[in-house]
């Protein structure tokens, strides 16, 4: 019987990746026991050159998605046509996926070999939906790290105990004196 810790370090072999990627757009539960035997495995690439990301991306879920990139999946791995996760979920019109790609930290603004961004792609595609989505991104963006850093700072503020004061007094600062002229 293998022994799982050792297991773990080795390279899958290729049928194995081919179904761990085909895999990755349905079964949860059978993607998390692959990548818990082979966690490298995360971003290997099937005989056709698609990671397990793409093909949630495609045919998964935002849930699946969110999944992969917990694991340690690359956001912005791109294809052989330098297409990244994000240009495929958005010229499919897949909403919670654009959504979880977008919050996974994927390049809004990285080009496919022809220049075109995951936004082109929603346009050429008229996936309408996914436009807006991508056009209000940067605000939403914006507005969501406000949210976590007045967040972070309402929870500093109430862990921190300041009846107690300093424990050090603070130094007297020191009278400048201006230099002698030469």
């Amino acid at each position: 019987m293998n022994n799982p810790a050792s297991s773990s370090h080795s390279r899958p072999d290729q049928p194995a990746v081919d179904a761990f990627v085909q895999v990755a757009a349905a079964s949860q539960a059978l993607v998390a026991e692959f990548l818990d035997k082979y966690p490298a495995a995360v971003d290997e690439k099937d005989s056709q050159g698609l990671t397990a990301l793409v093909m949630a991306t495609v045919y998964g879920s935002g849930n699946m998605v969110e999944f992969l990139l917990k694991r340690g999946a690359s956001v912005d791995k791109k294809d052989s046509l330098n297409r990244t996760p994000l240009m495929l979920a958005a010229g499919f019109g897949r909403a919670d996926v654009v959504e979880a790609l977008l919050a996974g930290g994927a390049a809004i603004d990285a080009e496919d070999d022809w220049g075109r961004t995951a936004l082109k792609h929603a346009q050429e595609h008229d996936k309408t939906a996914i436009v807006a989505l991508l056009e209000q991104w940067p605000e939403k963006e914006k507005q969501r790290l406000l949210v976590e850093e007045a967040e972070r700072e309402a929870r500093f503020l109430k862990e921190t105990d300041f009846s107690k004061g300093l424990e050090k007094p603070i130094p007297k600062p020191r009278p400048f004196k201006t230099p002698p002229r030469p």
